[in-house]
Protein backbone atom coordinates (compact mmCIF):
# COMPACT_ATOMS: atom_id res chain seq x y z
CA UNK A 1 0.00 0.00 0.00
CA UNK A 2 1.03 3.60 -0.21
CA UNK A 3 1.59 3.35 3.73
CA UNK A 4 3.73 0.77 3.73
CA UNK A 5 6.11 2.16 0.87
CA UNK A 6 6.52 5.74 2.74
CA UNK A 7 7.42 4.08 6.01
CA UNK A 8 9.81 1.51 3.97
CA UNK A 9 11.48 4.68 2.35
CA UNK A 10 14.82 5.03 4.19
CA UNK A 11 15.05 9.03 4.40
CA UNK A 12 11.54 8.72 5.78
CA UNK A 13 12.77 6.51 8.69
CA UNK A 14 16.15 8.34 9.05
CA UNK A 15 14.23 11.26 9.39
CA UNK A 16 11.48 10.02 11.32
CA UNK A 17 14.17 8.49 13.86
CA UNK A 18 15.98 11.83 14.22
CA UNK A 19 12.85 13.29 15.37
CA UNK A 20 12.16 11.17 17.35
CA UNK A 21 15.42 11.23 19.27
CA UNK A 22 14.76 15.05 19.72
CA UNK A 23 12.52 14.53 22.78
CA UNK A 24 12.98 15.86 25.76
CA UNK A 25 11.79 13.22 28.27
CA UNK A 26 10.75 9.86 26.93
CA UNK A 27 9.07 9.67 30.40
CA UNK A 28 6.78 11.90 29.55
CA UNK A 29 4.14 10.63 27.28
CA UNK A 30 3.39 14.43 26.16
CA UNK A 31 6.80 15.03 25.46
CA UNK A 32 7.57 12.15 22.77
CA UNK A 33 7.96 13.66 19.08
CA UNK A 34 5.95 10.92 16.95
CA UNK A 35 5.38 11.98 13.43
CA UNK A 36 1.88 11.86 13.43
CA UNK A 37 1.69 14.79 15.97
CA UNK A 38 3.12 17.04 13.67
CA UNK A 39 0.25 19.75 12.33
CA UNK A 40 -1.61 18.21 9.56
CA UNK A 41 0.48 14.87 10.45
CA UNK A 42 -2.25 12.70 11.26
CA UNK A 43 -2.80 9.91 9.19
CA UNK A 44 -5.58 7.95 11.24
CA UNK A 45 -7.29 11.31 11.65
CA UNK A 46 -7.59 11.50 7.93
CA UNK A 47 -8.46 7.81 7.35
CA UNK A 48 -10.66 7.33 9.70
CA UNK A 49 -13.05 11.09 8.66
CA UNK A 50 -13.09 9.54 5.69
CA UNK A 51 -13.85 5.79 6.30
CA UNK A 52 -11.12 4.31 4.66
CA UNK A 53 -11.66 1.34 6.99
CA UNK A 54 -8.44 -1.04 5.52
CA UNK A 55 -6.13 1.79 5.68
CA UNK A 56 -7.10 2.67 9.47
CA UNK A 57 -6.65 -1.25 10.20
CA UNK A 58 -3.08 -1.25 8.78
CA UNK A 59 -2.02 1.68 10.81
CA UNK A 60 -3.46 -0.10 13.87
CA UNK A 61 -1.88 -3.15 13.31
CA UNK A 62 1.56 -2.33 12.07
CA UNK A 63 2.26 1.03 13.25
CA UNK A 64 0.46 2.29 16.54
CA UNK A 65 1.81 2.99 19.83
CA UNK A 66 1.33 -0.71 20.99
CA UNK A 67 2.32 -2.60 17.15
CA UNK A 68 5.17 -0.36 15.85
CA UNK A 69 8.24 -2.28 15.17
CA UNK A 70 10.34 0.89 16.02
CA UNK A 71 9.30 3.92 18.69
CA UNK A 72 10.10 6.54 15.88
CA UNK A 73 7.75 4.86 13.38
CA UNK A 74 4.36 5.54 15.21
CA UNK A 75 1.69 6.72 12.65
CA UNK A 76 -0.94 6.27 15.23
CA UNK A 77 -2.35 7.28 18.32
CA UNK A 78 -6.07 5.77 18.75
CA UNK A 79 -6.29 7.28 22.33
CA UNK A 80 -4.58 10.84 22.25
CA UNK A 81 -6.87 14.16 22.15
CA UNK A 82 -7.40 16.14 19.59
CA UNK A 83 -9.52 19.16 18.11
CA UNK A 84 -11.28 21.64 19.67
CA UNK A 85 -13.59 19.13 21.27
CA UNK A 86 -10.62 17.24 22.82
CA UNK A 87 -11.77 13.60 20.89
CA UNK A 88 -9.65 10.58 20.07
CA UNK A 89 -10.02 8.30 17.34
CA UNK A 90 -12.85 6.70 18.74
CA UNK A 91 -15.14 10.00 19.09
CA UNK A 92 -14.21 10.88 15.85
CA UNK A 93 -15.19 7.87 13.91
CA UNK A 94 -18.61 7.98 15.92
CA UNK A 95 -18.67 11.56 14.67
CA UNK A 96 -18.51 11.01 11.12
CA UNK A 97 -20.52 7.65 11.50
CA UNK A 98 -17.44 5.71 9.79
CA UNK A 99 -18.42 2.53 10.27
CA UNK A 100 -15.92 0.81 8.90
CA UNK A 101 -13.13 3.11 10.38
CA UNK A 102 -14.98 2.80 13.81
CA UNK A 103 -14.98 -1.50 13.30
CA UNK A 104 -11.38 -1.43 12.87
CA UNK A 105 -10.71 1.14 16.28
CA UNK A 106 -13.00 -1.21 18.12
CA UNK A 107 -11.14 -4.74 17.32
CA UNK A 108 -8.21 -3.26 17.66
CA UNK A 109 -9.02 -1.34 21.16
CA UNK A 110 -10.38 -4.59 22.53
CA UNK A 111 -7.28 -6.94 21.45
CA UNK A 112 -4.95 -4.44 22.81
CA UNK A 113 -7.25 -4.00 25.93
CA UNK A 114 -6.84 0.10 25.51
CA UNK A 115 -9.54 1.82 27.99
CA UNK A 116 -11.90 3.52 25.15
CA UNK A 117 -15.17 2.76 26.16
CA UNK A 118 -14.83 5.20 29.02
CA UNK A 119 -13.41 8.13 27.35
CA UNK A 120 -14.39 11.21 27.56
CA UNK A 121 -14.36 14.43 25.35
CA UNK A 122 -14.15 17.91 26.13
CA UNK A 123 -18.42 18.03 26.24
CA UNK A 124 -18.03 14.48 28.72
CA UNK A 125 -19.43 12.40 26.07
CA UNK A 126 -17.91 9.08 24.93
CA UNK A 127 -18.02 7.50 21.22
CA UNK A 128 -21.21 5.98 21.95
CA UNK A 129 -23.18 9.15 23.78
CA UNK A 130 -22.10 10.78 20.42
CA UNK A 131 -23.27 8.13 17.92
CA UNK A 132 -26.62 8.24 19.78
CA UNK A 133 -26.69 11.75 19.11
CA UNK A 134 -25.94 11.46 15.42
CA UNK A 135 -28.24 9.44 14.80
CA UNK A 136 -31.12 11.52 16.48
CA UNK A 137 -30.25 13.77 14.13
CA UNK A 138 -30.51 11.71 11.40
CA UNK A 139 -27.23 11.29 10.17
CA UNK A 140 -26.45 8.09 7.50
CA UNK A 141 -24.63 5.39 8.69
CA UNK A 142 -25.13 6.75 12.31
CA UNK A 143 -27.20 3.46 13.30
CA UNK A 144 -24.24 1.36 12.03
CA UNK A 145 -22.12 2.74 14.25
CA UNK A 146 -24.31 2.90 17.48
CA UNK A 147 -24.74 -0.51 17.03
CA UNK A 148 -21.52 -1.51 16.74
CA UNK A 149 -21.05 0.36 20.12
CA UNK A 150 -23.74 -0.69 22.09
CA UNK A 151 -22.45 -4.40 21.53
CA UNK A 152 -18.86 -3.63 22.87
CA UNK A 153 -20.50 -2.80 26.54
CA UNK A 154 -20.72 -5.44 29.52
CA UNK A 155 -24.09 -6.30 30.63
CA UNK A 156 -23.40 -4.82 34.44
CA UNK A 157 -23.31 -0.95 32.01
CA UNK A 158 -27.02 -0.75 30.90
CA UNK A 159 -27.33 1.89 28.33
CA UNK A 160 -29.70 4.56 28.11
CA UNK A 161 -33.11 3.73 26.12
CA UNK A 162 -32.14 5.57 22.55
CA UNK A 163 -34.29 3.63 20.34
CA UNK A 164 -34.82 4.33 16.56
CA UNK A 165 -35.62 7.70 15.38
CA UNK A 166 -39.12 7.40 14.84
CA UNK A 167 -39.62 6.47 18.40
CA UNK A 168 -38.30 9.91 19.40
CA UNK A 169 -40.63 11.66 16.78
CA UNK A 170 -43.17 12.76 19.27
CA UNK A 171 -43.60 13.90 22.96
CA UNK A 172 -43.78 10.92 25.09
CA UNK A 173 -42.31 9.27 28.42
CA UNK A 174 -40.68 5.65 27.07
CA UNK A 175 -40.18 2.48 29.06
CA UNK A 176 -38.59 -0.24 27.85
CA UNK A 177 -39.24 -3.41 29.39
CA UNK A 178 -35.71 -5.53 29.72
CA UNK A 179 -35.51 -9.45 30.55
CA UNK A 180 -33.68 -11.49 32.41
CA UNK A 181 -31.40 -12.19 29.16
CA UNK A 182 -30.60 -8.72 29.06
CA UNK A 183 -32.62 -7.92 25.44
CA UNK A 184 -35.32 -6.07 25.66
CA UNK A 185 -39.08 -7.57 25.44
CA UNK A 186 -41.46 -4.91 24.88
CA UNK A 187 -41.74 -0.82 24.78
CA UNK A 188 -44.61 1.01 26.06
CA UNK A 189 -45.16 4.61 25.84
CA UNK A 190 -47.33 7.45 27.22
CA UNK A 191 -47.74 10.50 24.94
CA UNK A 192 -47.65 14.16 26.54
CA UNK A 193 -48.38 17.10 25.76
CA UNK A 194 -45.90 19.68 24.19
CA UNK A 195 -45.63 21.39 27.34
CA UNK A 196 -46.17 19.18 30.47
CA UNK A 197 -45.73 19.25 34.71
CA UNK A 198 -44.16 16.84 36.63
CA UNK A 199 -47.62 15.82 38.21
CA UNK A 200 -48.33 14.95 34.46
CA UNK A 201 -45.03 12.93 34.15
CA UNK A 202 -46.17 11.16 37.74
CA UNK A 203 -49.34 10.38 35.86
CA UNK A 204 -48.14 8.83 32.66
CA UNK A 205 -45.56 6.56 34.51
CA UNK A 206 -48.61 5.57 36.93
CA UNK A 207 -50.08 4.18 33.68
CA UNK A 208 -47.10 2.76 32.18
CA UNK A 209 -46.67 0.74 35.45
CA UNK A 210 -50.16 -0.65 35.70
CA UNK A 211 -49.71 -2.42 32.33
CA UNK A 212 -49.46 -6.03 32.22
CA UNK A 213 -45.76 -7.66 33.18
CA UNK A 214 -43.70 -9.86 33.70
CA UNK A 215 -42.20 -9.45 37.63
CA UNK A 216 -38.28 -9.76 36.32
CA UNK A 217 -38.35 -7.47 33.41
CA UNK A 218 -36.72 -4.12 34.51
CA UNK A 219 -37.40 -0.88 32.71
CA UNK A 220 -35.29 1.41 31.03
CA UNK A 221 -36.93 5.16 31.46
CA UNK A 222 -36.87 7.97 29.28
CA UNK A 223 -38.70 11.17 28.89
CA UNK A 224 -38.40 12.22 25.40
CA UNK A 225 -39.33 16.33 23.36
CA UNK A 226 -41.17 17.96 26.22
CA UNK A 227 -40.65 21.33 28.07
CA UNK A 228 -41.33 20.72 32.06
CA UNK A 229 -43.02 24.06 33.03
CA UNK A 230 -43.11 23.78 37.32
CA UNK A 231 -40.80 22.41 39.78
CA UNK A 232 -43.03 21.19 42.16
CA UNK A 233 -40.79 19.38 44.74
CA UNK A 234 -42.87 16.86 45.93
CA UNK A 235 -43.68 15.70 42.26
CA UNK A 236 -40.42 15.72 41.22
CA UNK A 237 -39.50 13.35 44.23
CA UNK A 238 -42.08 11.32 43.30
CA UNK A 239 -41.51 10.88 39.85
CA UNK A 240 -38.10 9.48 40.77
CA UNK A 241 -39.31 7.51 43.53
CA UNK A 242 -41.56 5.77 41.00
CA UNK A 243 -38.32 4.84 39.05
CA UNK A 244 -36.31 3.64 41.47
CA UNK A 245 -35.98 0.16 40.32
CA UNK A 246 -35.02 1.09 37.08
CA UNK A 247 -31.86 0.72 35.04
CA UNK A 248 -31.80 4.11 33.82
CA UNK A 249 -33.31 7.62 33.81
CA UNK A 250 -33.05 10.16 31.23
CA UNK A 251 -34.43 13.16 29.55
CA UNK A 252 -33.65 13.38 25.64
CA UNK A 253 -34.45 16.93 23.85
CA UNK A 254 -36.20 18.01 26.71
CA UNK A 255 -36.46 21.77 28.43
CA UNK A 256 -37.17 22.26 32.10
CA UNK A 257 -37.86 26.28 32.47
CA UNK A 258 -38.48 27.25 36.32
CA UNK A 259 -35.61 28.32 38.05
CA UNK A 260 -35.65 25.78 40.93
CA UNK A 261 -35.90 22.49 38.58
CA UNK A 262 -32.24 22.18 38.57
CA UNK A 263 -32.04 22.52 43.20
CA UNK A 264 -34.99 20.26 43.28
CA UNK A 265 -32.88 17.61 40.89
CA UNK A 266 -30.17 17.67 42.83
CA UNK A 267 -31.70 17.36 46.25
CA UNK A 268 -34.11 14.20 45.05
CA UNK A 269 -30.72 12.62 44.16
CA UNK A 270 -29.35 13.02 46.84
CA UNK A 271 -31.96 11.99 48.98
CA UNK A 272 -32.32 8.68 46.93
CA UNK A 273 -28.50 7.89 46.68
CA UNK A 274 -28.47 8.49 50.56
CA UNK A 275 -31.21 5.77 51.12
CA UNK A 276 -31.13 1.79 51.76
CA UNK A 277 -31.34 0.01 49.22
CA UNK A 278 -30.42 3.07 46.85
CA UNK A 279 -31.88 3.26 43.18
CA UNK A 280 -30.91 0.90 41.01
CA UNK A 281 -29.99 3.39 38.34
CA UNK A 282 -27.08 2.82 36.28
CA UNK A 283 -27.05 5.78 34.48
CA UNK A 284 -29.17 8.65 35.17
CA UNK A 285 -28.68 11.76 32.57
CA UNK A 286 -31.44 14.28 33.97
CA UNK A 287 -29.57 17.43 34.58
CA UNK A 288 -28.90 18.60 30.90
CA UNK A 289 -32.34 19.43 30.84
CA UNK A 290 -32.22 21.71 33.31
CA UNK A 291 -29.81 24.05 31.37
CA UNK A 292 -32.93 25.96 29.82
CA UNK A 293 -33.76 27.29 32.83
CA UNK A 294 -33.06 31.46 34.03
CA UNK A 295 -31.97 31.03 37.64
CA UNK A 296 -33.28 35.63 37.09
CA UNK A 297 -36.78 34.67 36.49
CA UNK A 298 -39.14 35.82 38.88
CA UNK A 299 -37.30 38.94 39.67
CA UNK A 300 -36.80 42.32 38.24
CA UNK A 301 -33.28 44.89 38.10
CA UNK A 302 -30.81 44.14 41.07
CA UNK A 303 -32.74 42.02 43.13
CA UNK A 304 -32.91 39.39 39.74
CA UNK A 305 -28.80 39.28 40.35
CA UNK A 306 -28.76 38.91 43.97
CA UNK A 307 -31.45 35.95 43.66
CA UNK A 308 -29.82 34.53 40.62
CA UNK A 309 -26.35 34.34 42.63
CA UNK A 310 -28.09 32.77 45.82
CA UNK A 311 -29.80 30.03 43.98
CA UNK A 312 -26.33 29.51 42.08
CA UNK A 313 -24.84 29.10 45.90
CA UNK A 314 -27.79 26.90 46.62
CA UNK A 315 -26.45 24.45 43.44
CA UNK A 316 -22.86 24.41 44.27
CA UNK A 317 -23.86 23.45 47.87
CA UNK A 318 -25.67 20.53 46.41
CA UNK A 319 -23.46 19.24 44.24
CA UNK A 320 -20.50 19.03 47.25
CA UNK A 321 -22.96 17.42 48.84
CA UNK A 322 -23.94 15.07 46.05
CA UNK A 323 -20.50 14.42 45.20
CA UNK A 324 -19.54 13.81 48.93
CA UNK A 325 -22.53 10.98 48.49
CA UNK A 326 -21.42 9.36 45.44
CA UNK A 327 -17.70 9.00 46.70
CA UNK A 328 -19.09 7.55 50.26
CA UNK A 329 -20.73 4.99 48.39
CA UNK A 330 -18.69 2.75 45.73
CA UNK A 331 -21.50 -0.18 45.91
CA UNK A 332 -23.86 2.37 44.30
CA UNK A 333 -25.07 0.85 41.10
CA UNK A 334 -24.75 4.50 39.32
CA UNK A 335 -22.01 4.32 36.99
CA UNK A 336 -22.97 7.73 34.56
CA UNK A 337 -24.66 10.75 35.91
CA UNK A 338 -25.63 13.18 33.01
CA UNK A 339 -22.88 16.51 33.12
CA UNK A 340 -24.87 19.24 34.97
CA UNK A 341 -25.30 22.53 33.07
CA UNK A 342 -22.08 25.12 33.50
CA UNK A 343 -24.16 28.02 33.34
CA UNK A 344 -26.26 27.50 36.45
CA UNK A 345 -22.84 27.79 38.22
CA UNK A 346 -21.16 31.13 39.15
CA UNK A 347 -17.69 30.63 37.60
CA UNK A 348 -15.56 30.06 40.91
CA UNK A 349 -17.95 26.85 40.93
CA UNK A 350 -17.75 25.38 37.91
CA UNK A 351 -15.07 22.83 38.79
CA UNK A 352 -17.42 21.07 40.97
CA UNK A 353 -18.92 19.22 37.85
CA UNK A 354 -15.69 17.93 37.40
CA UNK A 355 -16.09 16.66 41.09
CA UNK A 356 -19.11 14.39 40.23
CA UNK A 357 -17.21 12.43 38.13
CA UNK A 358 -14.38 12.66 40.51
CA UNK A 359 -16.43 10.63 42.79
CA UNK A 360 -16.56 8.15 40.76
CA UNK A 361 -12.39 7.04 39.54
CA UNK A 362 -12.55 4.77 41.88
CA UNK A 363 -15.09 2.29 41.49
CA UNK A 364 -13.93 3.03 37.76
CA UNK A 365 -10.91 2.46 37.92
CA UNK A 366 -11.30 -1.07 39.92
CA UNK A 367 -13.95 -1.59 37.15
CA UNK A 368 -11.06 -1.45 34.44
CA UNK A 369 -8.44 -3.65 36.64
CA UNK A 370 -11.19 -6.55 36.70
CA UNK A 371 -11.78 -5.91 32.71
CA UNK A 372 -8.12 -6.63 32.02
CA UNK A 373 -7.37 -3.56 30.87
CA UNK A 374 -3.71 -1.70 31.08
CA UNK A 375 -4.10 1.29 32.89
CA UNK A 376 -1.74 4.08 32.22
CA UNK A 377 -1.97 7.69 34.85
CA UNK A 378 -5.49 6.61 35.83
CA UNK A 379 -6.37 9.69 37.71
CA UNK A 380 -4.64 11.80 35.55
CA UNK A 381 -7.71 12.82 33.68
CA UNK A 382 -8.48 14.76 36.43
CA UNK A 383 -5.46 17.09 36.32
CA UNK A 384 -5.52 17.49 32.78
CA UNK A 385 -8.82 20.13 33.24
CA UNK A 386 -5.81 22.49 35.25
CA UNK A 387 -4.19 23.08 31.64
CA UNK A 388 -7.20 22.81 29.87
CA UNK A 389 -9.78 24.61 31.38
CA UNK A 390 -7.39 26.89 34.46
CA UNK A 391 -4.76 28.79 32.63
CA UNK A 392 -5.31 31.75 30.88
CA UNK A 393 -3.09 31.31 27.87
CA UNK A 394 -4.06 34.30 25.77
CA UNK A 395 -2.97 36.41 29.01
CA UNK A 396 -0.16 34.83 29.64
CA UNK A 397 1.07 35.04 26.06
CA UNK A 398 0.16 38.99 25.75
CA UNK A 399 0.63 40.14 29.18
CA UNK A 400 3.82 41.15 28.95
CA UNK A 401 3.51 41.82 33.12
CA UNK A 402 2.84 38.18 33.88
CA UNK A 403 6.11 36.61 34.80
CA UNK A 404 5.15 33.57 36.44
CA UNK A 405 2.59 30.95 35.49
CA UNK A 406 0.82 30.93 38.91
CA UNK A 407 -0.76 34.81 37.74
CA UNK A 408 -2.73 33.15 34.91
CA UNK A 409 -3.93 29.80 36.35
CA UNK A 410 -7.38 30.24 37.87
CA UNK A 411 -7.22 31.11 42.14
CA UNK A 412 -9.23 27.83 42.64
CA UNK A 413 -7.49 25.66 40.80
CA UNK A 414 -5.81 23.93 43.87
CA UNK A 415 -8.72 23.65 45.61
CA UNK A 416 -10.33 21.81 42.63
CA UNK A 417 -7.24 19.43 43.08
CA UNK A 418 -8.09 19.06 46.56
CA UNK A 419 -11.21 18.04 45.94
CA UNK A 420 -10.34 15.62 43.49
CA UNK A 421 -7.85 13.76 45.88
CA UNK A 422 -10.70 13.72 48.86
CA UNK A 423 -13.08 12.33 46.79
CA UNK A 424 -10.82 9.23 46.05
CA UNK A 425 -9.27 8.69 49.59
CA UNK A 426 -12.85 8.91 50.74
CA UNK A 427 -14.18 6.23 48.11
CA UNK A 428 -11.12 4.84 49.59
CA UNK A 429 -11.89 4.52 53.12
CA UNK A 430 -16.06 2.96 52.51
CA UNK A 431 -14.06 0.01 50.46
CA UNK A 432 -15.99 -1.74 47.35
CA UNK A 433 -17.03 -4.71 46.09
CA UNK A 434 -20.66 -6.46 45.10
CA UNK A 435 -22.48 -9.95 45.43
CA UNK A 436 -21.71 -9.91 41.37
CA UNK A 437 -18.14 -9.13 41.62
CA UNK A 438 -16.97 -10.09 45.14
CA UNK A 439 -15.26 -7.59 47.09
CA UNK A 440 -11.96 -6.14 46.38
CA UNK A 441 -9.00 -8.32 46.30
CA UNK A 442 -5.44 -7.25 47.86
CA UNK A 443 -3.88 -7.05 44.26
CA UNK A 444 -6.80 -4.74 43.45
CA UNK A 445 -6.16 -2.85 46.24
CA UNK A 446 -2.48 -2.67 45.39
CA UNK A 447 -2.63 -1.47 41.68
CA UNK A 448 -5.37 0.95 42.69
CA UNK A 449 -3.50 2.97 45.27
CA UNK A 450 -0.39 2.83 43.54
CA UNK A 451 -2.58 5.01 40.55
CA UNK A 452 -3.65 7.20 43.20
CA UNK A 453 -0.11 7.19 44.48
CA UNK A 454 0.91 8.98 41.12
CA UNK A 455 -1.60 11.13 41.06
CA UNK A 456 -0.49 12.50 44.06
CA UNK A 457 2.53 12.89 42.93
CA UNK A 458 1.63 14.25 39.75
CA UNK A 459 -0.03 16.87 42.13
CA UNK A 460 3.15 18.07 43.37
CA UNK A 461 4.90 19.05 40.21
CA UNK A 462 2.38 21.79 39.66
CA UNK A 463 3.91 23.41 43.40
CA UNK A 464 5.84 25.72 41.43
CA UNK A 465 2.91 26.90 38.82
CA UNK A 466 0.11 26.17 41.88
CA UNK A 467 1.57 27.22 45.53
CA UNK A 468 0.17 25.53 48.31
CA UNK A 469 -0.82 21.93 46.70
CA UNK A 470 1.33 20.11 49.16
CA UNK A 471 -0.69 22.11 52.12
CA UNK A 472 -3.95 20.39 49.98
CA UNK A 473 -2.87 16.98 49.49
CA UNK A 474 -1.50 16.97 53.85
CA UNK A 475 -5.02 18.40 54.57
CA UNK A 476 -6.64 15.18 52.22
CA UNK A 477 -4.65 12.27 53.42
CA UNK A 478 -4.37 11.95 56.65
CA UNK A 479 -1.08 10.87 58.71
CA UNK A 480 -1.99 6.98 59.01
CA UNK A 481 -3.10 7.06 55.86
CA UNK A 482 0.15 8.31 54.15
CA UNK A 483 2.04 5.17 54.86
CA UNK A 484 0.08 3.79 51.63
CA UNK A 485 0.93 6.28 49.34
CA UNK A 486 5.15 6.35 49.57
CA UNK A 487 6.46 8.36 47.03
CA UNK A 488 3.82 11.17 47.90
CA UNK A 489 5.12 10.72 51.73
CA UNK A 490 8.70 11.14 50.12
CA UNK A 491 8.09 13.75 48.47
CA UNK A 492 6.16 15.37 50.74
CA UNK A 493 8.90 14.93 53.39
CA UNK A 494 11.44 16.35 51.31
CA UNK A 495 9.71 19.37 50.51
CA UNK A 496 10.73 19.18 46.85
CA UNK A 497 8.88 17.57 43.78
CA UNK A 498 10.17 14.03 43.08
CA UNK A 499 12.42 13.37 40.43
CA UNK A 500 10.53 12.19 37.19
CA UNK A 501 12.83 8.69 37.35
CA UNK A 502 11.89 7.43 40.71
CA UNK A 503 8.02 7.86 39.75
CA UNK A 504 7.61 4.53 38.93
CA UNK A 505 10.17 1.13 39.50
CA UNK A 506 11.81 0.11 36.58
CA UNK A 507 9.78 -2.65 34.54
CA UNK A 508 10.69 -6.17 35.82
CA UNK A 509 11.78 -8.32 33.17
CA UNK A 510 12.45 -5.68 30.66
CA UNK A 511 16.04 -5.14 30.52
CA UNK A 512 17.28 -6.95 27.60
CA UNK A 513 14.32 -4.16 25.80
CA UNK A 514 15.86 -1.24 27.44
CA UNK A 515 19.23 -2.47 25.84
CA UNK A 516 17.38 -2.81 22.17
CA UNK A 517 16.12 0.76 22.49
CA UNK A 518 18.23 3.50 20.77
CA UNK A 519 20.78 5.39 22.78
CA UNK A 520 18.34 8.26 24.22
CA UNK A 521 17.55 9.75 28.23
CA UNK A 522 14.68 8.53 29.77
CA UNK A 523 12.88 5.10 30.13
CA UNK A 524 9.68 3.49 28.57
CA UNK A 525 7.01 4.83 30.78
CA UNK A 526 4.52 1.96 31.88
CA UNK A 527 1.65 1.91 34.36
CA UNK A 528 2.05 2.01 37.95
CA UNK A 529 -0.92 -0.32 38.26
CA UNK A 530 0.36 -2.82 36.34
CA UNK A 531 2.73 -4.55 38.89
CA UNK A 532 1.43 -3.15 41.72
CA UNK A 533 3.67 -0.74 43.36
CA UNK A 534 6.16 -3.82 43.03
CA UNK A 535 8.24 -3.88 46.23
CA UNK A 536 5.65 -1.93 48.89
CA UNK A 537 3.39 -4.56 50.74
CA UNK A 538 1.70 -1.22 53.11
CA UNK A 539 -1.22 -1.49 50.26
CA UNK A 540 -1.36 -5.20 50.73
CA UNK A 541 -1.49 -5.19 54.44
CA UNK A 542 -4.12 -2.71 54.52
CA UNK A 543 -6.14 -4.19 51.99
CA UNK A 544 -5.82 -7.94 54.46
CA UNK A 545 -7.41 -5.92 57.38
CA UNK A 546 -10.18 -5.07 55.99
CA UNK A 547 -10.96 -8.76 54.76
CA UNK A 548 -13.54 -9.20 57.35
CA UNK A 549 -15.70 -5.88 56.27
CA UNK A 550 -16.06 -8.05 52.46
CA UNK A 551 -17.27 -11.13 54.29
CA UNK A 552 -20.44 -9.58 54.81
CA UNK A 553 -20.13 -8.65 58.21
CA UNK A 554 -22.53 -5.85 59.19
CA UNK A 555 -20.57 -2.76 60.36
CA UNK A 556 -21.01 1.02 61.00
CA UNK A 557 -18.88 3.30 58.45
CA UNK A 558 -18.57 5.92 61.24
CA UNK A 559 -16.71 2.80 63.76
CA UNK A 560 -14.64 1.21 61.33
CA UNK A 561 -10.94 1.32 62.08
CA UNK A 562 -8.33 0.69 59.17
CA UNK A 563 -4.35 -1.17 60.37
CA UNK A 564 -2.54 0.64 57.47
CA UNK A 565 0.51 0.65 58.13
CA UNK A 566 3.04 -2.45 58.80
CA UNK A 567 2.58 -4.33 61.72
CA UNK A 568 -0.94 -3.35 61.74
CA UNK A 569 -0.33 -0.84 63.88
CA UNK A 570 -2.97 2.54 62.49
CA UNK A 571 -5.14 4.79 63.36
CA UNK A 572 -8.97 4.52 63.29
CA UNK A 573 -10.11 7.36 60.51
CA UNK A 574 -13.59 8.21 58.94
CA UNK A 575 -15.53 10.08 55.96
CA UNK A 576 -14.81 13.20 55.41
CA UNK A 577 -17.95 14.98 54.33
CA UNK A 578 -17.16 18.40 54.47
CA UNK A 579 -17.58 20.87 51.35
CA UNK A 580 -15.01 19.73 48.67
CA UNK A 581 -13.19 22.74 48.83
Amino acid sequence: SVIEQAVDNPQFQDWACQWYKMSEDFSDDRSVRYICRLPGCSVLKHCVVNNFGACTALLLESYSTGTAPKPWLVLAEPLRYFGKFQGNAFHEAAYSCAASALDALIRHGNEHKLNWKESLDSESKTALDIARDRMQKGIANAEVCLALLVRQYPAGLELPVTGPVEMLAENVVAVSWIGADGQEVVRHREVLDSETTWKALVAASTRLLAQARDAQWTPMVIVCKVAVVDADESDVRNFFEMWKFAKSVGFSKCRMHHPDVALHLCKTMNDLLQQDPPPNWTRAYVFGAAAASDLRSGVEGRDAEQMARERSEDLADQLRTLAATIAARPLLPLWRLGRFPACLLAAEDRYLIDHLGAAMDVKQCVHQIREGAVLYRFFWSRLVAVERRMLDRMRLLADSNIERIQDAMDPVAVRYLEGCARLWVQSLQSGGGSEESGPWTQLEIRKLVAEMDSALVAMLWMQSALPGVDEAIRRVVPRSLLELFPKTADALASQRSPEREALWDRQPGREQDERERPSMPGKQSWSASRYGGTGDTRSADWGRSQAWTAKGKSRDDSDWRSTAGRGGQGKGWKGDGRRAQ
